[in-house]
């Protein structure tokens, strides 16, 4: 069903939601950048002593939103919140289109009705990622675009038409202080702007805050973590914080013996932040059930034996209630999601994945994300997973699990076929051939089935260059950053983060939810890392 509604303006009128603006009252500054109104159930975590840095001191778009607005340079672009993979409200982003109508907070008349909030009907002139300017209705006169402002999707203060009608005993609608004596009779001129206008459906509140705030795991959920610092080893872990999608993962202390906490990682320490379908992260027992180190208390590692040997016998495991479970982690989900593909491919039986095959992959450990490495299945472990080494002489004592379904992993030659540094087994790889190199080592290319797809130039046409986002630091994935699209390879997209060197660049699928429209930052409270010079800033001063 469409989340767009159209209304006729009649059952507004009728329901008797215009009133009559006070004659003296003198308008409040107008704020071109309305601060968010974070949506209940979000949050802020401002002054918490967590790994989540204070959103006070974080990043603003305001200049480039200004830029846009004033569309005074056609290189200034933001990437569409309708190209990311599965964004927080990624339904509304896609929905939200110029001319749809919406009721807006405003504060013009609070000092005078102190137990009521005021709103006024609004136009979506621009969508910028989660940012939508807007101009209130009855603004129609030369100049009156000096009252634009822009709002967040995600902000409280915004409602769909008809809310006030619904929420006639603490809500009402007045035209803002600036044009309340345009017209001598409200009802009749908003009937005549309003008639059939398009709007949100009445339950936009609802969806909003499960778009928001929900998410497959839970505070107190515990599951397993990969040790970045020994990657043949997971630790039991929990998540100790949420944000929709995004949890902050620790190393368990009730499941681990202290001797074994005695690193000083983010991950036993702080906690790092990730998306719930990073590739690190396993449910309770998989280590044991794959062969992997379990680095744990003996109780814990007593636990995974019990949910082992149900499994081997064909009984339910018996999972604690705060557990994460196989099937919580969705794999064969992904497709309808807008993740993984090749699930089509796996379940056509096309072809199969077996030890010795070899291809090019995206190191998750690695200190950079811009090269791919030539990669050899070792194993294929239980439920769709692979053990993956990285050709060398550390490739078992390095290797790491992938899903088969992982985006990370891509056929022979792909590196070269789209300009991508590969790092290999020689100590010279810029005469590395692919051909030679398997006959030698007596392997096999991976079939090319087993890997997600290139889409179609028309689909990867909709990431510009110079597009703008916000994007988490791989290597550092507590942070967040405003960042460029600076080149597409394929299904990747190298991302630059504004103020670093191109060294810093990132590779990420493009449909990774380490990618943000933006806004996100604002819309959940969560710092958004200041560049170490404002480009963009720098770029306006320079024209």
């Amino acid at each position: 069903m469409s989340i767009i509604k159209k209304k006729r303006i009649e059952e507004n009128v009728e329901g008797g939601t215009f009133s009559t603006p006070p004659s003296h009252f003198v308008p409040n500054s107008k704020q071109r950048y309305r601060k968010i109104v974070y949506v209940p159930g979000i949050q802020t975590l401002i002054g918490t002593t967590t790994t989540q840095p204070n959103p006070q001191h974080s990043f603003r778009w305001d200049n480039f939103l200004e830029l846009v607005r004033k569309q005074a340079n056609k290189d200034v672009r933001e990437l569409p919140g309708s190209v990311f993979g599965n964004p927080p409200m990624g339904i509304f982003l896609s929905a939200i289109t110029p001319g749809i109508k919406l009721e807006i907070r405003h504060y013009d008349y609070d000092s005078l009705f102190p137990d009521k909030k005021i709103f006024w009907i609004a136009s979506v002139i621009k969508v910028v990622g989660y940012r939508l300017l807007m101009r209130y209705e009855g603004m129609d006169e030369p100049g009156d675009d000096r009252y634009d402002f822009w709002i967040s999707l995600g902000s409280d203060e915004l409602q769909h038409v008809g809310h006030c009608k619904f929420h006639n005993q603490t809500c009402d609608l007045l035209p803002p202080n600036s044009i309340r004596e345009r017209h001598p009779d409200w009802s009749v001129y908003m009937a005549e702007r309003l008639v059939k206008c398009k709007t949100l459906l009445a339950n936009w509140e609802e969806e909003r805050q499960i778009a928001l705030v929900e998410g497959r795991f839970k505070v107190g959920t515990r599951l397993e973590l990969l040790d970045r610092q020994a990657s043949d080893s997971v630790r039991p872990a929990r998540v100790i914080q949420q944000l929709g999608r995004r949890i902050c993962v620790r190393v368990s202390s009730q499941d681990v013996d202290a001797k074994d906490l005695g690193d000083d990682s983010a991950q036993t320490k702080t906690g790092i932040w990730c998306d719930e379908s990073w590739e690190l992260i396993f449910p309770v027992g998989w280590g044991k059930q794959n062969g992997w180190k379990v680095v744990a208390n003996t109780q814990y590692l007593q636990h995974c034996e019990q949910i082992n040997s149900a499994l081997a016998q064909g009984r339910k495991p018996e999972y604690m209630p705060f557990d994460a479970m196989p099937e919580i982690f969705a794999w064969y989900k992904n497709e309808e999601e807008g993740g993984a593909s090749n699930e089509k491919n796996l379940k056509q039986n096309k072809a199969e994945w077996e030890v010795g095959m070899k291809f090019e992959c995206l190191d998750p450990l690695n200190e950079t994300f811009l090269e791919l490495k030539v990669a050899t299945c070792i194993e294929i472990l239980k439920d769709g997973y692979l053990k993956v080494g990285f050709d060398g002489p550390d490739m078992e004592t390095e290797a790491v699990p992938f899903h088969c379904t992982s985006p990370y992993l891509f056929p022979i030659h792909y590196a070269k076929k789209y300009g991508i540094k590969l790092d290999g087994p020689l100590d010279d790889m810029r005469n590395f051939c692919w051909e030679k190199y398997i006959k030698q080592s007596q392997g096999s290319a991976a079939p090319d089935d087993l890997f997600d797809k290139v889409p179609s130039p028309n689909e990867m046409e909709e990431f510009k260059i110079g597009s703008k986002l916000e994007a988490t630091d791989q290597c550092e994935s507590n942070l967040i950053c405003p960042a460029t699209v600076r080149a597409v390879r394929g299904r990747l997209l190298q991302i630059h983060f504004d103020g670093w060197g191109n060294d810093y660049d990132q590779l990420f699928d493009y449909r990774s939810r380490d990618l943000f429209p933006l806004g996100w930052c604002e819309m959940y409270g969560y710092k958004l890392e200041i560049p170490q010079n404002d480009e963009l800033l720098s770029a306006r001063k320079k024209k």
